[in-house]
């Protein structure tokens, strides 16, 4: 995982790359649970938010080697 990713010449963090793809693929985890009433079966929706968040930010920097980012 090289530290810097080149958007048109402006280089950005991965890990800020990889946090905002995270964060983004939480809020559609969270929203599909939300729409199917999941959300009834956990006590507090904000820590399962956070929760999503963080096992999908653990999985994206698993798998960025493969993507090459």
């Amino acid at each position: 995982m090289s530290g810097e990713i080149s958007i048109d010449g402006v280089f950005v963090p991965s890990l800020l790359a990889i946090s905002v793809l995270a964060l983004v693929l939480s809020v559609l985890a969270s929203r599909c649970l939300a729409s199917f009433g999941l959300h009834r079966w956990f006590a507090w929706r904000p820590v399962v938010g956070v929760s999503i968040f963080v096992i999908l930010f653990g999985l994206l920097i698993q798998l960025a080697p493969l993507f090459e980012i």
